[in-house]
């Protein structure tokens, strides 16, 4: 068996922690929590922070994590591709709805959705989040929606004996509910919260299948007024970007369940009351992704 290296294994704790803290932990917060002398962890801290594996803050808000983990993530994962085909469909996506949209997939353990692609809304109220963070996927769109690509039995095993936190009162934590609500987004083909993780934000999310047993999702997220006042419009577009990534990566027909290229996906929008055909024809350009916002960022 490898000998362990003592200062690497320190390093990765750190790492794990500042991934449980997406707002920031101080090196004092961080020493109590590894109980690591603050001394060592502080040249821990300098040397990832020149490798811009964690930023440094400010010293109150103290460390998280730092772009180049994001983008390590995206490449360990096999989502490289993914990324850079999906993200002129993020601009579109942004463009047609005026809100921040984000490519997400799931975690290790699936109740937790990292985000490893983003285009944030012009809009100086926005919803806004760092690639590379955690979501928990019982509270978030993108979270749902992938959860809902697992079939029941494998659901079931997930949530067994699982607490689910809440964060706001809207926030579903009976696992049977989840269950059911699952099933829901499953049938309707798009998922969509209301104030389930933060009150004033909601979203939609779409499932994208884009290899053999791979899957992500696509997610137009925003104030919970303009999502709501714009969910007709929103959805169709959500659906166009879908079908156009799949087909970029050449999955739209061989997905199981994916409608061939060029159909016409019908969602039922709640309250509607009456489906909504997505129409759609993808744009062709590719780029290299990368995170790009207009105007202050304010955090939902």
């Amino acid at each position: 068996m490898a000998r362990i290296v003592p200062s690497v294994a320190r390093a990765i704790d750190a790492l794990d922690a500042l991934a449980d803290a997406p707002d920031g932990l101080t090196l004092a917060a961080l020493s109590r929590r590894l109980r690591v002398p603050k001394s060592t962890l502080h040249a821990i801290l300098g040397t990832l922070s020149r490798r811009s594996m964690v930023e440094f803050l400010s010293d109150r808000a103290g460390y998280r994590l730092g772009p180049k983990l994001a983008e390590l993530g995206v490449t360990a994962g096999g989502q490289r591709q993914l990324v850079e085909t999906a993200y002129p469909f993020l601009e579109r996506l942004v463009r047609d709805t005026g809100e921040s949209c984000f490519l997400g997939v799931p975690a290790a353990d699936p109740m937790e959705t990292i985000y490893v692609g983003k285009v944030e809304s012009p809009h100086a109220i926005r919803y806004s989040a760092d690639l590379g963070e955690r979501r928990p996927s019982h509270a978030t769109a993108a979270g749902k929606m992938l959860l809902a690509s697992l079939s029941d039995g494998a659901l079931r095993a997930l949530l067994r004996g699982r607490a689910l936190p809440r964060f706001t009162p809207r926030t579903i934590t009976d696992p049977a509910a989840l269950l059911r609500d699952l099933r829901r987004i499953r049938a309707r083909g798009f998922a969509l919260t209301v104030d389930e993780r933060i009150v004033g934000a909601s979203g939609i999310a779409a499932l994208i299948r884009y290899a053999p047993g791979r899957v992500a999702a696509l997610s137009v997220i925003g104030p919970t007024g303009r999502i709501r006042a714009r969910l007709r419009h929103h959805i169709p577009l959500l659906l166009r970007a879908v079908r156009g990534i799949e087909a970029a990566m050449g999955q739209a027909s061989s997905a199981p369940g994916a409608p061939p290229h060029g159909s016409r996906r019908r969602a039922t929008i709640p309250g509607a009351g009456r489906a909504c055909p997505g129409d759609g024809t993808p744009p062709t350009q590719a780029r290299a992704a990368t995170s790009r916002g207009a105007g202050p960022r304010r955090r939902a």
